[in-house]
């Protein structure tokens, strides 16, 4: 069992840096439970990404579907495979709720599909509802493993989930457009003036993107606030430091002025001292 923690922990780390640190604020004999969650998402993540076929792309999501169904039927997960074995245990040692891990296998099949334009959300409230399926869900595990659930605590967790994903999707935005996707929302882009991935390849929309990346923050950041006003206990506090990560990024964006091609926005990394800090003080 050490072996197979130590491999996801190492997984978590390579793949989802910020989640492993803010998981090594758990309690020990809770941190191996939490990290095989973030596993199970960087594995339903990575679906979209490698597959060419929207139909292939169901296909896997089904598979980590019926696993999940295996394990609640008391069938526990597929031998030999770390995540699934790590996933099995905590579900069954933390009596975590099914419906989450439901939810988060069927926000990601909606999100196989993208429009001739490449753009995968058309409102704001698209997106917030993907990062409810996603973040939010995922949170409220880490949550349960913590046995920390109250009624502030979900509230926050819906905010640092939407806020924390808003986030993310912004650092992300040139990767994707690399890729010919946009998870920023249509309505957004076409507020000032752009219609698609291609106005993002040109040097004279820079200021309408600038416009854009500034707006979609301020909706993170408006989320992290509400947060922050949710009174929540302290063993909660690790399933939500990935409101102090958003939030420094946030921070750079509005320094380097919304540029997301300033060299400073790459370099970007979670402050750990930061982290520490906000763990030690009991907030978020």
């Amino acid at each position: 069992m050490q072996d197979r923690d130590n491999l996801i922990a190492d997984m978590v780390r390579r793949e989802d840096r910020d989640r492993y640190l803010t998981a090594l604020f758990a309690p020990a004999d809770r941190r191996a439970d939490v990290q095989a969650l973030y596993a199970f998402n960087i594995e339903l993540g990575r679906i979209r990404a490698n597959v060419s076929e929207t139909l292939i792309g169901r296909m896997k999501l089904q598979w980590w579907r019926d696993v999940v169904e295996g394990i609640y039927n008391g069938k526990g997960g597929p031998q030999g495979n770390p995540v699934t074995e790590a996933l099995a245990h905590a579900i069954s040692s933390r009596k975590l709720s099914r419906l989450h891990f439901d939810e988060m296998i069927a926000t990601r099949e909606r999100e196989m599909e993208s429009d001739e334009d490449g753009f995968t959300f058309a409102s704001v409230l698209d997106l917030e509802a993907y990062a409810e399926g996603t973040a939010v869900r995922l949170i409220n595990l880490v949550i349960e493993v913590l046995d920390a659930s109250t009624d502030d605590t979900k509230v926050a967790a819906r905010h640092v989930g939407i806020g924390y994903a808003l986030t993310g999707i912004l650092r992300a935005v040139l990767f994707h457009a690399g890729e010919n996707q946009l998870l920023l929302p249509k309505e957004m882009l076409a507020e000032t003036g752009l219609t698609g991935v291609q106005d993002l390849r040109v040097a004279q929309n820079a200021k309408s993107i600038a416009r854009t990346i500034a707006a979609f923050a301020m909706t993170a950041e408006a989320h992290l606030k509400k947060a922050w006003a949710c009174h929540v206990p302290r063993i909660a506090v690790p399933a939500l430091l990935g409101a102090t990560i958003a939030a420094q990024y946030l921070k750079e964006l509005r320094v380097a002025n919304y540029d997301l091609t300033n060299p400073r926005i790459g370099r970007m990394r979670a402050s750990v001292p930061r982290l520490i800090w906000n763990a030690w003080r009991g907030t978020f």
